[in-house]
């Protein structure tokens, strides 16, 4: 496919709609580089195309730029949509500035435009769109410690996905499900979700999500003081984190188990897991994940 979209672009180099199906293709392949180069084409062409400035927001968000996708694209694609009255292109891209807010850490102008968007997505009774808006929305009431409300868009969500048989979409809102159990301290119920999600995700085939919810579920073995069965979840993550070359999911998940040495009372073992988990997120710029090791190895 990629072989013959850029035959294509050799033979009609000024055909817009060829270049935006690539830039989709490199969006879809995370190659945001050559994605954002082909974005910037298309507007170059056409200042007006919608789904070039959405495009090249959310891959400026997915890029860790969530303010240049704020002041400048998501802009542009709202005032846009707006003009051509598309309610589904307002909704996804009022979602996105959602997002884009909730990475900058303004959680009340995240909610906010999420609200939005979740209405736009309701009067275009666009069912996907309207499961994202409250999965989330949850995230936003979770973050803020609003449990019932966030287990509550949850529960909506679940109920959408459901009507439309989408099993991923079932997985992740099983999954945040066990998120907020567990910051509740509501480990069971949190474990009996995060089982849900799993089962759900093997049958998808997501490698990396199964390596997620494995990992979760180590942890709340941890959490109920299960050592045994967190380290046979945890060897099986990150397995599957290394199977799928996800640095940041192998370290995260070797974190965890310098956590269970540690309480065991393995100091050499600990001490050993959290400098390699230190001296590989160095290597990757992993500033979150360096300062947790920074911390257990001050510990």
């Amino acid at each position: 496919m990629p072989f013959t979209i850029l035959s294509l672009i050799e033979q009609y180099p000024l055909n817009i709609d060829i270049k935006f199906s690539l830039a989709e293709l490199y969006v879809s392949t995370q190659q945001f580089p050559k994605a954002e180069q082909t974005l910037q084409q298309v507007v170059a062409l056409d200042p007006n195309h919608p789904g070039a400035w959405f495009e090249l927001a959310k891959v400026s968000i997915w890029s860790g730029d969530a303010q240049t996708a704020v002041d400048d694209y998501l802009v542009k694609a709202l005032v846009i949509a707006k003009k051509l009255k598309d309610i589904n292109l307002e909704g996804d891209v009022l979602n996105a500035m959602g997002v884009a807010y909730q990475r900058l850490g303004n959680l009340a102008l995240a909610q906010d435009y999420y609200e939005q968007g979740l209405y736009k997505r309701k009067t275009a009774d666009d069912q996907n769109g309207m499961a994202t808006s409250m999965s989330n929305l949850a995230s936003v009431h979770s973050i803020q410690g609003q449990h019932e409300e966030a287990t509550n868009y949850l529960e909506q969500s679940l109920a959408v996905y459901e009507s439309l048989n989408d099993m991923e979409g079932k997985a992740n809102a099983f999954n945040e499900m066990g998120i907020i159990e567990e910051e509740q301290g509501l480990y069971e119920k949190a474990l009996e979700n995060y089982r849900q999600a799993l089962s759900l995700r093997i049958n998808l085939g997501d490698e990396w999500l199964k390596a997620e919810s494995m990992n979760n579920i180590g942890f709340i073995y941890y959490l109920l003081s299960n050592p045994e069965n967190a380290l046979v979840y945890w060897q099986q993550a990150e397995q599957a984190y290394q199977k799928v070359q996800d640095p940041v999911g192998v370290i995260r998940v070797r974190e965890n188990l310098g956590q269970m040495e540690l309480a065991m009372g393995n100091w050499r073992s600990a001490y050993f897991i959290f400098e390699k988990a230190l001296q590989d997120s160095r290597e990757l710029g992993l500033f979150e994940e360096a300062l947790v090791a920074k911390a257990y190895l001050a510990k």
